[in-house]
């Protein structure tokens, strides 16, 4: 269950030399957990 929520994240990355952007879509309801998981 959490790999299928985690595909469906529909996010745009930009990856430079030094860093990874990412923009996650407004309509994914579970942004606050996908990022405090990124941050760790």
């Amino acid at each position: 269950m959490i790999r299928s929520q985690l595909l469906k994240i529909g996010a745009t990355l930009k990856i430079t030399k030094k860093r990874i952007y990412y923009q996650l879509s407004k309509a994914f309801v579970n942004q606050d957990l996908f990022r405090e998981i990124i941050t760790q």
